[in-house]
């Protein structure tokens, strides 16, 4: 029998080391392919997709075969390699072959090809598929063998093994996936809406209401000069009917009710309180999720917050909620939330703005698990009311009380610094 001559062994190893390859850049193409895109390709009748869906359904298999394949022909390259070492009868030759292979296979047969089935896992998966269940099928009863004995040596180690490769992302990983990504202007709107939903679960009423004291409600029992000023100034759909104090609340007046009521021209204190519509209270820590629920379920868009004795805390309605997933949906009219950049960088911001908007507005992170509002997170901070102007560090925002009244902070002057440290220093 003519032994092979060393040009073909050559050109054998050659091949072993692209099997090698292929099947090193297959197992990673495969192992870090998005599930979820996948699945949603899948769907779409991909029928490279569903044959992948397939073969994961049962990741062992496939693995098992791909790793099979990957150790037969590195062994047989290491053989072949040998073999013409020996042939060429000398001992440095024989000495360097297994390093040289070692090199080769490296650079050629695992680095090269994991780095691009890692940059493009769907390029390499998609088209190796069909390859690697033909592979599966002939070496079916060796894959059978070798995961038996690794199943019953896992169980022995009570490591469980039935897990599904499909299982659903959480909220927690969506959210970070949508939050760390690179995107295109176009895209930003998109994801901060899908981020936005995600958070209706996080944020709770207390966070995105009206406060008690920037209610603009109307007292029956005021003037009537003063009522239809109220019903002029006011900048939503509804609005709050209540007599002497907002604690005594009547129902809620829409602002479409009043205008048929003009052009009937039977507008009056009587008229308003026949056409009231009923008043739901909210619990405070209810979550926006539940609360969105709430509205659609019982078919109302306004609710008041009251604590657990029953006081008004504030006002919340569904654009509230809304504004939370797309951001603001109007410019306030008024004063009272206003952002002014100053020449050195810093911020101007009314007392009583929101801090989630704020974050929203400037892309900052100022806490929002406690107060609400710029002025509530500051008295927090300082533990005390200011009595004067006070300048504080809180976290990496430098913050200046500029202008107060009484008891209320409402005007501060706020600068990001970058690496602060929290400090308290009184101007």
């Amino acid at each position: 029998m003519n032994e092979p001559s060393s040009s073909s062994l050559l050109i054998t190893l050659a091949i072993l080391i692209i099997l090698s390859g292929f099947f090193s850049g297959s197992e990673t193409s495969i192992t870090s392919i998005n599930r979820h895109k996948l699945k949603h390709n899948a769907n779409k009748k991909n029928k490279r997709a569903m044959l992948i869906v397939s073969l994961l359904k049962k990741p062992d298999k496939i693995l098992s075969a791909i790793l099979i394949g990957n150790t037969l022909s590195n062994i047989l390259a290491s053989s072949i390699t040998t073999i013409i070492s020996l042939r060429a009868g000398n001992e440095i030759v024989t000495i360097a072959a297994p390093f040289i292979l070692t090199l080769f296979v490296l650079v050629f047969a695992e680095i090269a090809p994991k780095t691009v089935a890692t940059l493009y896992p769907e390029k390499i998966a998609y088209p190796a598929s069909p390859i690697l269940l033909v592979f599966l099928k002939i070496l079916y009863p060796i894959v059978f063998i070798t995961n038996s004995l690794s199943k019953s040596l896992l169980r022995m180690c009570n490591i469980k093994i039935e897990k599904s490769v499909f299982s659903p992302l959480t909220q927690e990983e969506l959210r970070g996936i949508l939050s760390s990504q690179d995107q295109k202007k176009q895209q930003e709107f998109e994801s901060d809406m899908l981020v936005g939903v995600l958070n209706l679960e996080r944020v709770v009423v207390d966070g995105v209401m009206v406060p008690r004291n920037e209610v603009i409600g109307l007292d029956i029992d005021s003037p009537w000069e003063t009522i239809m000023d109220a019903l002029k100034s006011s900048n939503r759909k509804q609005i709050l009917v209540y007599r002497s104090s907002i604690d005594e609340t009547l129902g809620i007046l829409e602002l479409t009710t009043v205008i048929a009521l003009l052009q009937k021209a039977c507008l009056n204190k009587s008229t308003i309180l026949r056409n009231l519509k009923q008043i739901h209270y909210i619990p405070e820590g209810t979550s926006l999720k539940k609360q969105l629920k709430n509205f659609q379920k019982y078919c109302y868009d306004m609710g008041i917050i009251v604590d657990e004795y029953g006081e008004t805390l504030g006002l919340i309605q569904l654009e509230d909620i809304l504004e939370e997933i797309t951001g603001k949906l109007y410019k306030s009219t008024g004063s009272s939330e206003t952002i002014k950049k100053q020449t050195d960088g810093s911020y101007l911001v009314s007392g009583n703005m929101a801090a989630r908007d704020l974050n929203r507005e400037l892309n900052w992170e100022l806490p929002v698990d406690g107060p609400t509002t710029v002025s509530g997170i500051i008295i927090e901070f300082l533990e005390t009311i200011p009595d004067g102007k006070v300048c504080c560090m809180l976290n990496n925002y430098r913050i200046e009380v500029t202008k107060y009244k009484e008891n209320k902070i409402e005007n501060v002057i706020i600068k990001r610094i970058e690496h602060a440290k929290n400090i308290d220093e009184e101007a």
